[in-house]
């Protein structure tokens, strides 16, 4: 996106036209002081342009409009359009988009221009992008050369006032904007445009101000084409008595000061007029160019405007009408009105309220709850009578902060301290401010502004202001004189409405709510591989090369590690890693074969540390459990607040392979509320429901929900998915179900519990009485008891000694057949010895020499 400079940004900074509460269009038209060169936004300084609501073009010349969108605050809002329709004398040049920040947007929306009916648009791509947005379209037209602009010629001031009216489409909601004039010379006749300056520094035929005030006219006289003939110009105003004129100034197209260099002014004091005449030099060069008078002027203060009452509005209205003497005929201009308010008979209150939209409004606007927003109060006392015992005070809603007051005079100046007394009450939220005596003298028809610092507190309760599921604050400012109450218009605040939301995790290390719940985990099966670092950091606390690896990495809040810094490589980070994880001393290993009481003592959270550790919990959305592990949950409930709460339930069905434990319920401050509400368990579905007894107390709040459970030790998880148990909670608000994100948790064992040694009916847990190698079992050899046994009784079942042992086995074979034994042992070794004799020699000599001896 294109960034505008500084400069252009200052241009863009003065919005022009009405706006509504949540959405409104302004539009302006760059003013130009002279025709023959109208100033661009781009190339010229700020100085020397002013957005205004009329401006004065000559044919053929690039006419600049800008328009600003105040985009309303709606997430219904499908559609977002921009457009401006241009009279048939303009031809269309081109069209910028322009965000709050001043970025040149118009490449994230579709421009559409239809020559048909000269009308330019832009629709968004993402309206949900602008929603509160300040916007500005910019589009270029140029005025034809040819164009016929008799309809749009004014007779009486021989001026041509073309319309533009731009228009913001929401859904189909058309909302169009204040209308604007493009004024152009007229080539044979002198023309006069004359504005006034509101308090805003904009441009247009009436301005309000108060009596005492400064006004600053704005004349805009154009010399035609066709003054060769010229013979007398003259620049005038007369205004009327009630005003008192104190400073005028010529300038020519170029911005150069001409009053005294180029001309004679004359000032009427008595009459309040001025005459500018240019020097006969001077005149001769003024055909075909524009110049600008601007009028400095007072109301005077205790003069009669009775005449000026405008009896539909109640205001008084002070007209202005400038001329130019042209030659020897008048050409006047067009009328401007100062809006007086009449002196006030009554006290008066006026509140209103600057919320999201920007800017202050008498009805309402939209608030951030926890963040700041400003009250603007501006009270008026009564002229010609007697005050006394003046108070300006405030009383906001309790569910309101009241963070800040300063008090204003009409110049506004900060007079809080200087000129009364403000006292605070914080604990009403409210404040009184009371103005010295000689204050109270002369305030009397003079406006005293109170500005108020507020915002919708963090934890109130907002039940008692939802209407139609919109939350509506009132505020009401009053003024006390003489013991009489005035009150001013209620402003509404609307907080941005929370829907409710629902979050369930799994608790990371069970073995923190142990001392709380008394379930435990015997195995690491739950624990992440974040879990075994930490313990093989702290059963290696003093070992170097663990604490080295630790100044390397940096655990996050899910268990998992980062860099500590930038400057640590992959390598060195991943090193870390395995140093971490590599358990130097063993950890001790459960014995399924020797298992003992494993119950621990229970103490229930009551303190502050102990309910905040509970909330506080690391938690994750998936796991691994071994049968007998805890399984603990932390529920996080936001209630929200767009609702009138009539019921509130928290609830969770477990499913049946868990063992249901118990259930605390939390505020966000840590506090215990189980006892608030009727909670209600159930050991046949592992169920438990929490109603609240007064559900109003918890909008716009955080709950908390833990739960302890255990994965039984007999749960059958073969109709389960890849071993995984499911688990969802719940929140219902007037029977409107939330429910939580699904978490899981994933056995870390066989499916059938017949077949997990921790499931003590299991036949492969060693310590059932029906495992066949269990001591016990009447049937196992090692059962001493066993018949069979071959240490029972006599010894006859000896598998060596015994009656039917090896041995008495064999001596009986070798004695029955002891004759044939001897025999075939004879023969053998009659056969090795004859063998011997025939084939070795030694052996044949030892025989000869036994048998001749």
């Amino acid at each position: 996106m294109k960034k505008l400079t500084k400069k252009q940004a200052r241009k863009l900074l003065a919005t022009v036209g009405a706006s509504t509460a949540l959405a409104g269009v302004g539009v302006g038209v760059v003013a130009a002081n002279n025709y023959m060169q109208p100033i661009s936004i781009k190339t010229h300084a700020a100085t020397q342009a002013q957005l205004g609501t009329d401006a004065t073009f000559g044919k053929g010349k690039d006419i600049p409009f800008q328009i600003y969108y105040q985009v309303p605050i709606d997430s219904k809002i499908d559609k977002i359009e921009f457009y401006d329709k241009f009279e048939t004398c303009f031809n269309y040049e081109k069209v910028q988009i322009f965000d709050d920040k001043n970025n040149d947007v118009t490449d994230q929306g579709k421009v559409d221009f239809d020559k048909a009916t000269n009308r330019v648009s832009w629709q968004a791509n993402d309206p949900k992008k602008w929603f509160g947005r300040k916007m500005m379209m910019r589009p270029v037209v140029n005025l034809k050369e040819n164009a016929d602009l008799s309809k749009y010629l004014d007779k009486n001031t021989n001026q041509y006032n073309i319309p533009n009216v731009a228009n913001m489409l929401i859904n189909d909601k058309d909302i169009p904007s204040n209308k604007v004039e493009v004024h152009t010379p007229n080539d044979k006749k002198p023309t006069v445009l004359k504005q006034v300056e509101d308090k805003n520094g904009k441009f247009g035929d009436t301005a309000k101000y108060d009596i005492g005030d400064t006004v600053h006219y704005r004349v805009t006289y154009t010399v035609p084409k066709n003054g060769k003939d010229i013979s007398n110009v003259q620049f005038l105003d007369d205004l009327e008595d009630v005003l008192d004129l104190k400073e005028v100034k010529v300038t020519d197209d170029k911005g150069n000061d001409i009053t005294k260099s180029d001309g004679d002014l004359k000032i009427d004091d008595d009459k309040e007029s001025f005459v500018w005449q240019p020097t006969k030099d001077y005149l001769v060069k003024m055909p075909d160019h524009s110049y600008t008078v601007d009028i400095t002027a007072n109301i005077k203060p205790n003069v009669d405007l009775s005449k000026y009452l405008d009896k539909a509005s109640k205001d008084y209205q002070i007209p202005n009408i400038a001329k130019m003497k042209y030659n020897n005929e008048d050409t006047p201009s067009n009328e401007v009105n100062i809006v007086t308010p009449p002196p006030v008979g009554k006290n008066k209150v006026v509140k209103s309220v600057e919320g999201l939209s920007g800017s202050y409004h008498e009805d309402k606007d939209n608030v951030e709850i926890g963040k700041d927003y400003s009250y603007k109060i501006q009270y008026t006392p009564k002229q010609g009578m007697t005050l006394k015992d003046v108070q300006f005070s405030d009383d906001l809603e309790d569910v309101l902060d009241l963070e800040k007051v300063v008090v204003q005079n009409p110049d506004g100046k900060d007079v809080t301290d200087s000129e009364g007394t403000l006292k605070l009450d914080n604990s009403k939220e409210s404040f009184i401010w009371q103005p010295k005596d000689d204050v109270v003298k002369t305030m009397g028809g003079k406006t005293y502004t109170v500005i108020v610092t507020a915002k919708v507190k963090n934890d109130a309760n907002l039940q008692k202001y939802i209407k139609n599921n919109v939350i509506e604050i009132p505020n009401t400012a009053h003024m006390l004189d003489s013991g009489e109450d005035t009150a001013s218009n209620t402003p509404i605040v609307t907080p941005k409405t929370e829907e409710p939301t629902a979050k369930k995790g799994i608790v990371r290390d069970p073995s923190n709510w142990t001392k709380f719940f008394g379930n435990k985990s015997d195995t690491s099966a739950s624990q992440s591989s974040g879990d075994k670092v930490n313990q093989a950091m702290d059963i290696n606390a003093h070992n170097a090369a663990i604490n080295a690896a630790k100044k390397l990495v940096v655990q996050n809040p899910d268990g998992s590690f980062r860099k500590a810094n930038s400057s640590v490589s992959d390598k060195e980070f991943n090193d870390a890693l395995t140093t971490l994880s590599k358990p130097y001393k063993s950890e001790e290993k459960v014995n399924v074969n020797n298992q003992k009481d494993t119950s621990v003592t229970t103490t229930a959270p009551t303190s502050a540390d102990d309910l905040k550790s509970v909330i506080n919990a690391t938690t994750v959305g998936n796991n691994e459990a071994a049968r007998g592990d805890a399984v603990d949950y932390l529920l996080t409930f936001d209630v929200g607040n767009n609702a009138d709460m009539k019921s509130l339930v928290l609830s969770d069905d477990l499913e049946n392979v868990l063992d249901l434990r118990n259930v605390v319920i939390l505020d966000s401050d840590g506090n215990n509320i189980t006892n608030d509400g009727a909670l209600t368990t159930s050991n046949t579905d592992e169920s438990w429901t929490w109603t609240a007894k007064d559900p109003t107390k918890y909008s716009g709040k955080k709950l908390y929900a833990a739960v302890a459970a255990n994965l039984k030790l007999n749960a059958d998880l073969s109709s389960y998915t890849d071993k995984q148990i499911p688990n969802v909670g719940h929140l219902q608000i007037n029977g409107k179900d939330t429910p939580t994100n699904v978490v899981h948790t994933t056995l870390n064992g066989p499916k059938d519990p017949k077949d997990d040694p921790r499931n003590p009916d299991s036949p492969k847990n060693p310590n059932n009485p029906n495992n066949p190698n269990n001591p016990k079992n009447p049937k196992s050899p090692e059962n001493p008891n066993n018949p069979k046994s071959p240490l029972h009784g006599d010894g006859t079942n000896n598998p060596v000694t015994g009656k039917n042992g090896l041995l008495p086995k064999t001596g009986h074979f070798i004695l029955k057949n002891l004759g044939w034994i001897v025999g075939m042992l004879l023969a053998g070794i009659a056969g090795i010895g004859f063998h011997l004799y025939k084939n070795n020699k030694g052996f044949k000599s030892k025989v000869k020499k036994i048998f001749k001896k």
